[in-house]
């Protein structure tokens, strides 16, 4: 997929759009032209707006992972000015960090293949037994592994709430025998059975032998 290239002037009149329909309430509106811009041209402006768009929406995990994007972009800009938005972005942080929801989740056993999602989204194995920042609403947590039974959990975290988790994998029941292995026990019946009727239908032949000979 190509690159598309910056265009500093759409993204300032995509902002520019944006911060007037702030300053009417219109955060939907104001939320997609942010976006926009940003997509345009990857200011740290667009990014801050986007940030708050965040916050105001209460997806606080979302709003510190893009104040934290914002403080990389950051470092391009002029010492001076570059003092003030970090200091900004840290209050921001401060006031996100003591809203978010925190999830830990353990699994266990740790047996080999063994991948974990939340809801649809592989988690790194080194996540677990981390508290980690999420955003609030549902979330499906799924554990899974070869030979293991599929191990999953539902949960519902609200702001400034720590949940943990904890899912157990248990093994697969083993699959029952085949239809093969009843057929080879009938033929050995059978061929048993056979066997028995072979042996009684001589001693039968000997008993007549005898009594003939009288």
């Amino acid at each position: 997929m190509p690159v598309r290239a910056a265009d500093p002037a759409a993204a300032k009149e995509l902002f520019d759009k944006g911060r007037a329909a702030l300053d009417t309430g219109n955060w939907q509106e104001a939320c997609r032209l942010f976006r926009a811009s940003f997509d345009f041209d990857a200011s740290v402006g667009a990014l801050l707006n986007i940030a708050k768009c965040h916050e105001h929406e209460q997806r606080w995990a979302s709003a510190l992972s893009t104040y934290e994007r914002a403080r990389l972009l950051n470092r391009k800009t002029p010492t001076a000015r570059r003092q003030k938005i970090n200091k900004y972005i840290s209050k921001r942080v401060e006031r996100a960090s003591q809203q978010v929801p925190r999830l830990l989740i353990r699994v266990s056993p740790r047996v080999e293949g063994l991948a974990v999602t939340r809801n649809g989204e592989n988690l790194p194995l080194s996540g677990l037994d981390l508290s980690l920042p999420v955003d609030p609403g549902s979330i499906e947590i799924v554990a899974s592994a070869p030979g293991q039974k599929v191990a999953r959990q539902t949960i519902k975290a609200a702001t400034g709430q720590r949940v943990v988790v904890e899912l157990v994998l248990t093994p697969l029941a083993p699959e029952p025998a085949t239809g093969d292995g009843g057929a080879a026990r009938r033929g050995r019946r059978a061929s048993s059975d056979l066997g028995l009727g072979q042996r009684q239908c001589r001693s039968r032949s000997r008993r007549r032998g005898i009594g003939g000979g009288g």
